[in-house]
């Protein structure tokens, strides 16, 4: 049988394009956070979203760190649910208690499968249940076929194809695959069957699939036969950019050595580097507030942008 999951998973390994290069420009803090907070403008300058939307996920999934690693598969969620108001705020609400990948996996199968989105409740209902993703769940008469009933069809004279075409009928309308054979007798054909039914069969794309991150004068498109293979283009651009950018812009050598000894992990220390350049202070002085105040959002309130 045709494997037609494949069609809801192919943007999964998206999850991995930009992360090195892009965590760096982010505060990854957690907590309650000011809205204007720096790492809500540089998601939205990386993934295109915008700044209500980086709102929504953090008050959703509550860890930048997260939502930093994640952004590039939330885009495509909410890309794929942004004509229905209702049904792309349900999806704010599942980014929040669902896996990333698994998410993005359901909204995609419905996609190209022409399945209603709204679809993905009963799917999601399933798995708090087994614990397992099972998009056929988004069915009500749709099975695939086990072997036996292949075995049987083929027994009965329908050819592999036209088994292939049952199958593609019953699954984009969503009827069981018997219904579908039932329709089939010697004075009409499958063609006459699919004009009956609606059935739209899928085209092959012979172009590149494409990606866009960032913005403005920022903004790059990567394309490709396929998005595995765009993360692999991207994920080496994203080496390189980080291991050019592993010294830390505004923080002289000596000044480094001492917030490592205060135990500061290297995203910590750019923090301050770059408070230090918005404020116009010392490292000393941000460093002392900072260990008084045991609150990266009043550091930032005290010294960052105004």
């Amino acid at each position: 049988m045709k494997n037609k999951l494949n069609k809801g998973v192919t943007l999964i390994l998206t999850c991995v394009i930009m992360i090195s290069s892009f965590l760096a420009i982010s505060y990854g803090l957690k907590g309650d956070v000011p809205i204007d907070l720096p790492i809500i403008a540089d998601l939205s300058d990386m993934s295109g979203l915008e700044s209500k939307d980086i709102n929504k996920l953090y008050a959703s999934v509550k860890d930048w760190d997260k939502i930093s690693e994640n952004i590039m598969i939330y885009k495509q969620i909410l890309t794929l649910v942004d004509k229905n108001i209702s049904i792309r705020e349900k999806a704010f609400e599942y980014i929040g208690k669902y896996n990333a990948n698994d998410l993005l996996s359901i909204y995609e199968f419905l996609n190209a499968n022409k399945l209603v989105l709204e679809k993905a409740d009963k799917i999601l209902k399933n798995y708090d249940k087994t614990k397992e993703i099972d998009l056929y769940q988004s069915f009500d008469k749709y099975k695939p076929a086990g072997k036996e009933e292949i075995r049987n069809w083929l027994n009965d004279g329908l050819l592999p194809e036209e088994i292939l075409t049952v199958d593609a009928i019953a699954m984009q309308k969503d009827m069981s695959i018997d219904k579908v054979i039932e329709l089939k007798t010697d004075k009409n054909t499958w063609d006459d069957i699919s004009k009956k039914l609606s059935f739209v069969a899928d085209v092959p794309k012979d172009a590149d699939v494409t990606l866009s991150i960032g913005k403005g004068q920022d903004a790059r498109t990567f394309a490709d036969k396929d998005f595995s293979k765009i993360a692999d283009k991207v994920n080496l651009e994203a080496k390189a950019n980080d291991d050019a950018n592993n010294s830390i812009d505004g923080l002289a050598d000596t000044d480094r050595d001492k917030l490592e000894k205060q135990g500061l992990n290297k995203q910590e220390m750019k923090n301050i580097a770059r408070l230090a350049i918005d404020s116009g202070k010392t490292v000393d002085e941000i460093l002392l507030y900072k260990n008084s105040a045991k609150d990266w959002k009043k550091v930032i309130e005290k010294y960052g942008k105004k």
